[in-house]
This record gives structure tokens, sequence and C-alpha cells, in this order.
């Protein structure tokens, strides 16, 4: 199973320049019962993963600077997290290698992650080596 990714957003107009931004793409997925919810925050040029384990997660990124990586088939794919204009969730499936990298040299990176498990049986793996 690869990848997946859906839209993960709702918005309201607050007036002015506000937004309220409504994250309900999880809640969509019947089949995903929410196990854990956490803020990541990377610092810059951290690699966070370069795993994989039998739980699946669902990643939105708050911030431009985070590159998702995963191996599958062998084959090494990457792709940018966030989307200037829209907010996606990407799913990972459980036993997928994958990391996530904030790119940046100088700022923070933040993303939600929605886990359907505790984490258990990590097996480390390096897809991603330091910046």
């Amino acid at each position: 199973m690869s990848i997946q990714r859906i839209p993960a957003l709702t918005i309201n107009k607050k007036g002015g320049n506000i937004l309220q931004l409504k994250i309900d793409s999880p809640f969509l997925l019947p089949q995903f019962q929410i196990s854990e919810k956490m803020v990541i925050v990377l610092p810059p040029q951290a690699i966070g993963g370069n795993h994989m384990h039998p739980r699946t997660e669902i990643c939105i990124a708050l911030s431009p600077e985070l590159q998702l990586f995963w191996q599958e088939n062998g084959v090494l794919h990457q792709e940018m997290l966030f989307h200037p204009g829209e907010l996606v969730a990407y799913i990972i499936p459980s036993h997928l290698p994958h990391a996530v990298v904030n790119i940046s040299r100088k700022n923070v990176a933040s993303m939600i992650e929605y886990a359907n498990n505790t984490q258990h049986d990590v097996e480390h793996i390096e897809i991603v080596r330091p910046l």
C-alpha cells in the first residue's frame, strides 16, 4: 500500500484576514481509529522517522519546510508535505519505511500527526542521511 493524499481542511472566513481552519480528514476515514494525536516540532535540518512500524499515521504539515521520504518496492520517493493554499493529509500505511525532514537551515517546522496505535515494534531504517 502506498502513501495516500486527501484534503484536510474546511475553511471558515471569520472576517478581515482571519481564517478558521478545521482539520477534519482523520474523521472522514471510518476505518481509522485515532489512538494518538501529536504536534511534532522539528528543528532546522532535523530528521524524524527513518523507520517503519506496524501503525498507520496521518501527517498534516503546518510549515512549508517539511519533506516526506518513503521507500516502496525498493524505490525512494519524496514529496513536500506542505502545499500553499491547501492543507493535505498524508496517510502513511503500516510497515512503509518513511522519514520527514525539515529542509530549512534556520526555521523550526511543525506538523500534526494522528496514529491508530501507540508506537511499538519500530525498525530503524536509514532512508535519509543527515543534511
